[in-house]
């Protein structure tokens, strides 16, 4: 009978606060550290505000539901957090929600409110996102190229350093914790595990015990798996270096069997170099990841210098076609050029070489004096017979008779012949 009255019930649980109260007390007195889940679910209203839809995921730590304000019908995500009874989760909420606070910048997803559900459970208020997380993206589709690595990356490394700059430490970045959204915007999520160093130890945030791990054990840096307490930004670094590895492979740099020979291998830096997991990877990006999963803090590059690295990567893969670009058009120049003279040698008229010309082709035409015969004639005048000379130019073309008594020896250069008197 119980069985069908349930639907009834979780009715009326859904649209009576005061009993959906007395059941979470209840709950919390027959089992303090159960999450009251039966409360949890669609349609029922958070906080007398807003109302659950549908489960967008759950974790260890708790889960997200979407859901919408009763008022302004504006889409939210809503973070639950598991542990109601435990201070520390508590504070962990409190964290998280100071932490991305401090962070403002648009790479970074932001804590619009804390609620508090009935039975105690803390809830965080963020802007409901549509697209996949990296996790997905690489479960689904394996490694990303070049380009999409960098295009995912590049701002990541740039919310980090806007992080590190008001002393933020996340802690936790991997590839769950970022999201790529429809609009190809990137976000970085969950500063559950964050470490703010200006303000935590002053507002008793700091959750963190000397020996204590805190992370997700395949991006764990070396410090963090020894339980360190003075981690700083290079221990994102390292979880950066994590990730853009696991982009460009499809797979994690640091495996194992168990928890211990995985953390043996982190602390040891023994992992396969991303040159040799894919072979025709940029040397650029490869060594930058090698810098950033080095086990030594000291060697690890600042957030600056991968910052610039990765600007310089994609610059440089748009210098590549510009180049290329530049090269097609230069050679097709050439060619036109090549063309052009071939064309214009082949059209022009043929001309005599040089050694092939006469004598008379190549010197200019040359004027000499031709003596007349003084022969007598009779003047009008009566004037004594006289002999005159004339100069006659001779065509180099055109051969000059010769007179009776003249030798062929008598020939002078330019084609004149010289004659002498009787």
């Amino acid at each position: 009978m119980a069985h069908e009255n349930a639907p009834g019930a979780e009715a009326h649980l859904a649209d009576c606060a005061e009993c959906r109260r007395l059941v979470s007390e209840l709950s919390r007195t027959l089992s303090p550290d159960t999450h009251a889940d039966a409360l949890i679910g669609p349609g029922v209203v958070i906080a007398g505000r807003f109302r659950l839809e549908r489960l967008l995921g759950r974790g260890g730590m708790g889960e997200v539901w979407a859901a919408k304000h009763l008022i302004t019908r504006r889409e939210v995500a809503l973070k639950l957090v598991r542990g109601a009874s435990d201070e520390r989760a508590r504070r962990r909420v409190e964290r998280e929600a100071r932490a991305a606070s401090c962070v403002r910048h648009p790479n970074v997803l932001p804590v619009i409110d804390v609620l508090e559900l009935d039975d105690g459970t803390p809830a965080l208020v963020m802007d409901l996102l549509t697209g996949q997380s990296l996790a997905t993206r690489i479960a689904e589709g394996g490694a990303l190229t070049l380009a999409e690595t960098v295009r995912v990356m590049l701002p990541v490394a740039v919310a980090m350093r806007a992080a590190h700059t008001q002393g933020v430490i996340h802690r936790d970045l991997k590839p769950d914790n970022i999201f790529l959204c429809d609009d190809g915007t990137v976000k970085v999520l969950d500063f559950g595990v964050a470490k703010v160093q200006v303000t935590e130890s002053s507002a008793g945030l700091d959750l963190t015990r000397s020996g204590e791990i805190i992370g997700t054990p395949h991006y764990l840096a070396p410090e963090q798996a020894f339980g360190e307490s003075d981690l700083d930004h290079r221990t994102d670094v390292w979880a950066l270096g994590v990730t853009t590895y696991e982009c460009l492979a499809g797979t994690r740099p640091f495996e194992g069997e168990s928890l211990g020979p995985l953390l043996f291998a982190v602390t040891n830096g023994r992992c396969r170099p991303i040159s040799d997991r894919v072979p025709n990877v940029s040397p650029r990006i490869a060594r930058l990841v090698d810098r950033m999963l080095s086990v030594e803090r000291a060697k690890r590059p600042t957030l600056e210098v991968i910052v610039a690295e990765l600007e310089a990567i994609a610059a440089g893969r748009t210098s590549d076609r510009g180049r290329a670009i530049g090269i097609a058009s230069a050679a097709m120049v050439v060619v036109m050029t090549i063309a052009s003279t071939i064309y214009w040698v082949s059209s022009r008229p043929a001309r005599i070489p040089n050694h092939a010309r006469t004598t008379a082709e190549i010197s200019p035409p040359k004027v000499a004096p031709v003596a007349e015969p003084n022969l007598p004639h009779a003047s009008a005048a009566g004037e004594s017979p006289s002999a005159s000379v004339k100069s006659a130019p001779v065509s180099p073309t055109r051969k000059s008779a010769r007179p009776p008594g003249a030798k062929p020896s008598d020939r002078l250069p330019g084609g004149v012949i010289e004659t002498v008197p009787f």
